[in-house]
């Protein structure tokens, strides 16, 4: 897999030089999963690897080049910040996204990762070359959590105030598609209860089921890079940068298949990784590596 990456890669680079064909193309089992009726398309991911963000920009560059109107959400906070980055020239977005949102100076997990600074300037590449494309950061949900979604239980007004700022973006004009980059639990169709408390996840709360195709993305093992609480802290308590481990960590349980990146309709079905009716469909990408914060200059 880490040689599919580096293709990916260097289509996406060829590209980001020329407005000829990018030559992108959509994972096997694309159509027949997705469709044409789901507007959205929701991936959920283990955070922080190189091969996740990467198989993203792939499939956006492959819609774009169809001429499909296209909106990415990614799972940042700074929309803001994003969008005035997105308005710079492709010279300086790279630059221009790391000051302009404060997150890639804080965060130390893989959300924040050089893989997915990869994706954001892969997809202005596209805008740039004249692609119908553009991004939006959907984590900023404080005043949506503390206001009309406040009664909802557990995480449910944060999961709430994703769903509504992806919603608004998505009416900002006629998208075809819209690609959403998220961790796995947000991705789900089904409620999760942590701690014993329910909530409704992101996916629930986005719109119709029959709109959402929702994509758990699994890999064959590798590592990522995430932040865990230290070994030998056991107390409960706040969570704190002291007690955190911040590195690559095994990417958990691997699937077992040898086979190119594929998207595999699961139907509801249960399986290691996916509860049952939890998923529409996984995206097969193997072995992961794991991907840095890419951190903005102090």
């Amino acid at each position: 897999m880490k040689r599919a990456v580096g293709i990916l890669i260097g289509t996406l680079g060829a590209f980001c030089g020329s407005t000829a064909s990018a030559r992108c193309s959509l994972p096997v089992g694309w159509d027949g999963v997705v469709g044409k009726q789901a507007h959205y398309i929701v991936f959920g991911e283990l955070h922080g690897s190189a091969e996740t963000p990467a198989a993203i920009g792939e499939i956006a560059c492959a819609l774009a080049e169809r001429n499909t109107p296209l909106l990415v959400a990614v799972e940042l906070e700074d929309n803001a910040g994003l969008q005035r980055a997105w308005s710079e020239p492709q010279s300086g977005f790279a630059a221009a996204a790391l000051q302009a949102m404060p997150e890639w100076k804080t965060r130390n997990d893989g959300v924040t990762s050089q893989a997915m600074l990869d994706l954001l300037v892969a997809l202005h590449t596209l805008k740039d070359a004249g692609r119908k494309i553009h991004v939006v950061a959907f984590n900023d949900t404080a005043l949506a959590a503390s206001t009309r979604f406040k009664d909802l239980p557990g995480q449910g007004p944060h999961e709430a105030g994703q769903a509504e700022n992806i919603r608004a973006a998505d009416a900002v004009q006629a998208y075809e598609r819209v690609l959403v980059l998220v961790g796995n639990y947000h991705a789900r169709k089904r409620p999760i209860a942590p701690g014993g408390v329910s909530y409704e996840p992101m996916a629930m709360r986005l719109a119709d089921p029959s709109r959402i195709v929702s994509i758990n993305v699994l890999n064959s093992g590798g590592q990522v890079w995430n932040c865990q609480i230290k070994g030998n802290v056991r107390a409960p308590g706040p969570i704190t940068a002291a007690i955190l481990d911040c590195g690559p960590h095994s990417a958990g349980v691997p699937e077992d298949w040898v086979a190119p990146p594929r998207i595999v309709a699961t139907n509801g079905a249960a399986g290691p990784n996916s509860p049952a009716g939890a998923y529409d469909a996984t995206l097969l990408i193997g072995t992961v590596t794991a991907s840095p914060p890419a951190k903005a200059p102090q």
